[in-house]
């Protein structure tokens, strides 16, 4: 988060305590797991890992969908 902050990308991050999320769209192979969800509730990308590569891709389907 803080390099996508250092990025000057910042948006609302959710945690998902009770695994609410992580039951629908995730199973335990996919640890960590990025969901992003637009405004409607659809997701519009999903990536697994946090290496800096999947990081970079996360930034740059963010930036295109705030576009």
């Amino acid at each position: 988060m803080q390099k996508l902050r250092d990025d000057g990308i910042v948006f609302d991050a959710g945690i998902d305590p009770e695994f609410k999320i992580f039951n629908q769209f995730a199973n335990k192979e996919t640890i960590p797991i990025n969901i992003i969800i637009d405004q409607a509730g659809v997701i519009k990308y999903t990536s697994v890992g946090n290496g800096e590569d999947s990081l970079d891709k996360l930034v740059s389907e963010i930036i295109k969908l705030l576009k």
